[in-house]
């Protein structure tokens, strides 16, 4: 077995194709969604399927054009759906000036009754520090996703008990290599971000974990299995069984 703790399945060209990939290669999926809308549709063609959880999500770039039918929708479906992401905030050139929105939909995530029994994959790109700090005011179960923040912000999020999430491109840089050097493995999921990363030139699928798993097992000194098997009990632990 192996983790893609956060995936976009239904943005590759034949996403069939990519969870029967993923199905052969072992990998157990969390498929994340960018609006309540968006999360309907995907669980309708999606269906209940092995090995594939589907979160509901309210992505970032994403919060100013929610309306108010979308936000309850959003409600609602936390009420039914144990995974939540994409969320969180981003303080990028491309999403500063919809962070107010960003603001009040992320709030409105982590206010919700039923967030205590739920896990978060959370987008934080630059504005680490404010979503850290949510977070941990809110005592959620999350994952930062492609976190990119500083050392100091990794630290607070260790504080906050808060995972991280390793993808392609992170293990391609030297700012992702010395986050990985930092954290405590047990804190440490693989993920893809697939099809937004990519892999010999072409989109990042699933089947790809093992690129990031040898990766780990590079920087920890270890058996690419050690690395593989740290993960699964990484993901275990926060989700059960």
């Amino acid at each position: 077995m192996y983790v893609d703790a956060h995936v976009h399945l239904d943005r590759f060209a034949d996403p069939e194709a990519v969870v029967a990939a993923a199905a052969r290669a072992g990998v157990h999926c969390l498929a994340v969604t960018e609006t309540p809308s968006h999360h309907a549709e995907v669980s309708a063609w999606l269906g209940a399927r092995t090995g594939v959880e589907l979160a509901v999500g309210a992505h970032p770039l994403h919060a100013a054009s929610l309306s108010d039918e979308e936000l309850r929708r959003l409600d609602r479906a936390i009420g039914r759906c144990r995974f939540v992401g994409e969320v969180g905030l981003d303080g990028s050139p491309e999403g500063r000036a919809s962070l107010p929105a960003q603001r009040r939909a992320f709030e409105r995530v982590l206010a919700h009754p039923d967030l205590r029994s739920r896990v978060l994959t959370v987008h934080s790109r630059g504005a680490d520090a404010e979503a850290i700090t949510a977070l941990a005011g809110s005592r959620a179960t999350a994952i930062l996703h492609w976190f990119r923040g500083t050392a100091t912000d990794a630290q607070a999020a260790l504080e906050a008990g808060l995972r991280f999430s390793i993808n392609p491109a992170m293990i391609a840089t030297p700012e992702g290599r010395e986050l990985i050097a930092q954290l405590p493995r047990e804190r440490v999921l693989t993920e893809t971000d697939g099809p937004y990363t990519s892999v010999e030139g072409r989109p990042a699928a699933p089947a790809d974990v093992p690129v990031v798993i040898d990766a780990l097992a590079r920087a920890w000194g270890v058996a690419a299995e050690q690395a593989r098997r740290r993960v699964v009990d990484n993901w275990r632990a926060l989700v059960g069984g």
